[in-house]
C-alpha cells in the first residue's frame, strides 16, 4: 500500500481505517481530512501522469472535465495537468450531476 500522509499520519483514519483498505491502491491523509491543493497535485503526479503515459495513444489529446471545486480551479493544478498534454475543461457550477453517468 502506498500511503502518503500530508497532515495526520498518526490520526484515526491513517491508523485504523487505511490498513483495512486494499493494498494495491494509493491513499493520502490530509490533516483536516479535506481534499486540498497538495493532495490534488499528488493525484496528478502519482495517478494521472502514469495513466496518461500508459494509456493515451500518440497524437491524441486527452480531455479532463473538472467541476468548479476550488482546488480544481487553482493555477498550480491546471498547469500540472496541462503539462501532461491534457486539455482541462470545467463543468459549470451546479451541473456536475448532469454529466455523471448513472
Amino acid at each position: 500500500m502506498l500511503l502518503t500522509t500530508t497532515g495526520a499520519p498518526k490520526g484515526t483514519i491513517a491508523k485504523r481505517e487505511l490498513p483495512t483498505y486494499p493494498a494495491d491502491c494509493h491513499y493520502a491523509c490530509q490533516k483536516k481530512a479535506w481534499f486540498d491543493e497538495i493532495v490534488m497535485l499528488e493525484w496528478v503526479e502519482v495517478i494521472l501522469k502514469p495513466y496518461v503515459a500508459d494509456n493515451v495513444p500518440p497524437k491524441i489529446v486527452p480531455i479532463i472535465s473538472l467541476d468548479s471545486f476550488s482546488v480544481h480551479l487553482k493555477n498550480s493544478v491546471i498547469h500540472a495537468i496541462q503539462v501532461l498534454g491534457i486539455e482541462v475543461d470545467f463543468i459549470p457550477p451546479g451541473c456536475t450531476g448532469l454529466v455523471q453517468l448513472v
